[in-house]
């Protein structure tokens, strides 16, 4: 993702600084957002929308999904695979 590359630049001119903390951010972005969205009612994909009260909205986005597999979200190659499968398989839950 942006941060990493972000991070690879800042290491090629020499900002090793810059480039650890930029590391350790997109880390702390990627845990978070795989702690904080990964299905836990269908272990298969990221949800849509998590909302202030805890609560969750999901339309099962396939685009948001390989955005998040793009960029290295998923903490495990098994997270991944499962995901990527959802994405193959076309299930949609709303129609």
């Amino acid at each position: 993702g942006f941060l990493r590359e972000f991070a690879a630049a800042e290491h090629a001119v020499g900002n090793e600084t810059g480039a650890v903390r930029l590391l350790a951010v997109a880390r702390r972005v990627a845990t978070s957002f795989d702690t904080l969205l990964w299905s836990t009612e269908a272990p298969d994909h990221y949800v849509s929308q998590l909302n202030p009260d805890g609560t969750t909205r999901d339309f099962v986005d396939y685009d948001s999904n390989l955005i998040a597999l793009a960029h290295g979200i998923p903490p495990s190659r098994e997270r991944a695979l499962a995901a990527l499968r959802r994405i193959d398989q076309g299930r949609c839950s709303h129609g």
